[in-house]
């Protein structure tokens, strides 16, 4: 099927009987083809329990008026459905929009829809019937509405499998004997609908948006612009739909994630790489719920920081060596694809005794890969960056304990868990007692990742190096990116984690423990692992991230004095021409890993620089500038102005294109709209309602209630579950715990009683 045209919307449901409809045959179940969208608009409202009226958001009023912020906070956020939509792809490439404004509207709507899906379905001959709906945004619209549909009209619930609370990936629910899956779009693409349409070229795009803010109820009469709007949204994900099962062949066979479409392409590595699959499997076998749950202890992500010597201070170029950024190419492919730390065969475990052995071994190419648990007493940092997080510390002496940015600085004593690579940074990163305690030691053989895995990845960073800005090759260059980003995702993927559930309405969640019953559920995953598909173990995403970090922490030992800021993959400075030359021997040694991967996999050419669409060459995995250099004929190095951070994720500089910032929790680009010099980057930097774009989520049970619409009509709501959108403030203010970090830092004091380790420090102005 190919689209041809789109109908106008309508409110008329009996133009359902126009559509054509097409089905395929899933086993006894006969699937329905026709792409099926769906999106709803919603009303924000403040309920006051005292006069029993609904309010609408007044941005004027709440950023300027104290006392009615204030006041406006006591209120109880709700919400109203005001409109729905559903696009329809008939068989014959006509896109049919329909336009309802009332839950009842959109039950008879949805009744009589599956009433004709059933009664075309029956030439399938088939004993059950599915249609699959796709929602950008699944947790919105069913938290929102699709619950209040079962709650108020059906006496059956909702199927959901959801990865956290109110977040379903997908929700089942059968209406006139045809079942339908509402399926999440956001997952699949993982870009906001906007992007999705950009990014993809779609014929349809979403439209401007429309006052969020005026309270309008399903006889508040609508706009052209608004109409427009809502039927952009279900018609442009038809046709990014329609690229799907293109590609996939049926709306069945779509993954539910982006995740799972990277899964597809190993699993066809793996059912072409028996041996592959194998490995795969029989390491993934081997780890019992115990080692399992160590491995997950094991496991440490990017690493986030500030130094807290520059904290707090505005840093210009003209008082710099090189004000400037360094970026590693994609560090954790790079890792995956030149690094021989691997732990290929199942860990066994081994008699402390060998430990010593062990930590001597070539930490670049190792014959064993290894992680331990240990003690350790009066642990300092020797640099100005603190390495280890305080949530990966078991048991700490909180006795004095001072924490950099949720970092350790100095702890009495703790234990943890370490693999070896990480165990090479953390000797040059403390000074601790000798008499330390390795308690448990998991070993494994070590080597490369498999060469059909390296492959893969290898594969996927040359073409979006090439087809990166290529008119036409948008899909193309998307799917290179998802790969080269998705494939560290599988590596990582935890078998044991939160089981959410829903049920009477209400959701929860629990962990699979030993009490209860995660060692038998543990073990039933386990044996529904396919030996033949088989693509990933655990250890492998353990692994990479410890050498991801390993790497970065080299810049950091040798550079940590001139470092202001790391983040996982990039460092930012003031680098003097040693600092330079120090990156440019550290940049050789990778790419002397490289070589070494290239001939153990047995490439004839280096497939570890790849070219982009003008010929110049990308090489995966070293330094490079982050950013265009000021002035790069008298100094090829600088690139920022000025610089100033106030700890991990909180950020900003000023470069030839203006003010930058990156602030955990706030759009990039709201930063600059307070902060208009690097002065302006304080712990007292405050974005109003207005300023930030943020909004709160409020998941809310609704009680019946009446609704003044911003046209003056009254809308009786009996909805009783709601999620409501509300602006909100953002500020950066500091905790106490920064005058006890700084004292220590730059008086030698501690201050025990300033001390709070339930709270993480946050970094540090400077003395």
């Amino acid at each position: 099927m190919a689209i041809t045209s789109v109908r106008k919307f309508t409110y008329d449901f009996t133009r359902l009987s126009e559509i054509q409809w097409t089905f395929t045959k899933d086993n006894y179940t006969a699937v329905c083809q026709n792409i099926i969208t769906f999106d709803i608009e919603a009303s924000n409202g403040f309920f006051d329990g005292k006069t029993k009226k609904v309010r609408s958001f007044n941005m004027k009023k709440y950023v300027r008026s104290k006392k009615f912020r204030e006041y406006f906070d006591t209120l109880k956020p709700v919400s109203l459905a005001w409109i729905w939509q559903v696009a329809i792809e008939s068989a014959d490439g006509t896109i049919f929009a329909f336009v309802g404004r009332t839950n009842e509207e959109f039950y008879q709507f949805w009744t009589l829809l599956n009433q004709i899906i059933r009664i075309n379905a029956n030439q399938a001959k088939s004993k059950a019937v599915k249609s699959i709906v796709y929602v950008h945004n699944l947790s919105y619209e069913f938290n929102n509405f699709l619950r209040n549909i079962q709650s108020l009209y059906l006496d059956k619930e909702f199927d959901v499998f959801a990865r956290a609370n109110h977040k379903p990936l997908y929700a089942r629910i059968k209406h006139q004997r045809v079942t339908t899956e509402f399926r999440c779009s956001l997952f699949l693409t993982n870009k906001s609908l906007k992007n999705w349409c950009k990014d993809e070229n779609l014929p349809v795009q979403k439209c401007k948006p429309i006052d969020y803010l005026k309270l309008r109820t399903p006889n508040t009469p609508v706009t052209d612009e608004e109409i427009d709007y809502c039927v952009a949204d279900v018609v442009s994900m038809v046709y990014g739909i329609e690229k799907y099962r293109n590609k996939y062949g049926s709306l069945q066979n779509i993954p539910y994630t982006s995740t799972g479409e990277i899964r597809r392409v190993l699993k066809k590595v793996a059912q072409l790489n028996p041996d592959f699959a194998d490995l795969c499997y029989q390491n993934s076998q081997s780890y019992d719920y115990q080692t399992f749950m160590n491995l997950m202890h094991t496991y440490q992500g990017g690493w986030t920081h500030a130094n807290a010597k520059f904290v707090n201070q505005s840093i210009h170029a003209e008082d710099c060596a090189h004000l400037t950024g360094f970026d590693f190419a994609s560090s954790y492919p790079s890792v995956m694809t030149n690094s021989a730390c691997y732990p290929l065969t199942p860990f066994e475990q081994w008699n402390v005794s060998a430990f010593s052995k062990l930590e001597k071994e070539d930490i670049n190419h190792p014959d064993h890969a290894f992680f331990f648990h240990a003690s350790f007493k009066n642990v300092k940092s020797k640099l100005n960056n603190s390495l280890w997080s305080f949530s990966k510390a078991e048991h700490p002496d909180t006795d004095g304990i001072l924490l950099d940015n949720g970092r350790i600085h100095y702890c009495k004593s703790f234990s943890c868990w370490l693999t070896g690579i990480d165990w090479d940074t953390f000797k040059q990163a403390y000074s601790f007692d000798a008499d330390f305690e390795v308690d448990q030691l998991y070993v494994a053989k070590a080597g490369y990742l498999p060469t059909c895995l390296v492959e893969v990845i290898l594969d996927a960073f040359a073409d979006k190096t090439a087809l990166k800005g290529i008119a036409g090759a948008e899909s193309k260059y998307v799917h290179a990116k998802q790969i080269i980003n998705g494939i560290y995702g599988l590596m990582v993927f935890k078998m044991l984690n939160w089981i959410v559930t829903y049920k009477d309405g209400e959701w929860h969640k629990e962990f699979p423990t030993e009490e209860n019953g995660g060692i038998d559920y543990y073990n039933d995953l386990l044996g529904e692992m396919d030996e033949k598909t088989c693509h990933t173990w655990y250890a492998v995403g353990v692994y990479c991230t410890a050498m991801a970090r390993h790497r970065i922490w080299e810049a950091i030992i040798n550079l940590d004095d001139h470092i202001f800021y790391v983040d996982t993959d990039s460092i930012k400075g003031d680098f003097d021409d040693y600092d330079i030359k120090w990156i440019d021997k550290f940049n050789q040694h990778i790419i002397d890993e490289s070589n070494l991967a290239n001939k153990h996999h047995g490439f004839t050419t280096d497939r570890f620089v790849a070219l982009t669409k003008k010929g110049v060459q990308k090489r995966l995995g070293i330094f490079e500038l982050d950013g265009t250099p000021i002035d790069p004929e008298n100094d090829p190095y600088t690139i920022y102005k000025s610089f100033r951070t106030l700890g991990a994720k909180r950020y900003c500089y000023e470069d030839n294109d203006g003010m930058h910032t990156t602030i955990a929790g706030l759009p990039k680009k709201a930063g600059p709209k307070v902060i208009k010099s690097v002065d302006d980057f304080t712990e007292f930097a405050e974005w109003n309602a207005e300023q930030s774009g943020k909004v709160t989520v409020y998941y809310s049970n609704q009680e019946e209630m009446i609704w003044h619409g911003c046209d003056g009509s009254y809308y009786k709501s009996e909805s009783p579950y709601g999620v409501c959108l509300k602006p909100t403030t953002f500020d950066m203010s500091s905790a106490s715990e920064l005058i006890a970090f700084m004292n220590f830092l730059f008086k030698g004091e501690v201050d025990e009683n300033s001390m709070d380790t339930n709270r993480i420090l946050l970094e540090l102005p400077s003395a």
